[in-house]
């Protein structure tokens, strides 16, 4: 969902590998989680994230959750069951079709 709502934002999205080096020298870093939401990183291995905390990015994802939490509707996809993602402009099945 947090790729969704950036690339509907208008958020460029790169989908690779980062190497230690990239996070460390990142303007921001943040983690998603089902139960945590957007997350801002502080550190990582005591290194300091240099920008603000949160950053610009980062806070702007995180209001944009906020209001799809709030207000779901037109958000969910038709079909439950299997976990969905979105991945190059498309969705695609990345799971069992239930529990």
């Amino acid at each position: 969902m947090v790729l969704r709502l950036a690339r509907e934002n208008g958020l460029e999205i790169e989908i690779r590998e980062v190497t230690f080096d990239e996070l460390l020298d990142a303007d921001e870093v943040f983690i998603t989680a089902s139960n945590k939401k957007i997350m801002p990183v502080k550190k990582i291995d005591e290194t300091p994230i240099v920008g603000p905390i949160p950053g610009q990015v980062t806070l702007r994802l995180m209001r944009l959750f906020d209001d799809y939490i709030k207000n779901p509707e037109g958000w969910v996809d038709e079909a439950p069951g299997p976990y969905r993602t979105l991945f190059e402009g498309g969705l695609e099945t990345v799971g069992s079709d239930g529990p």
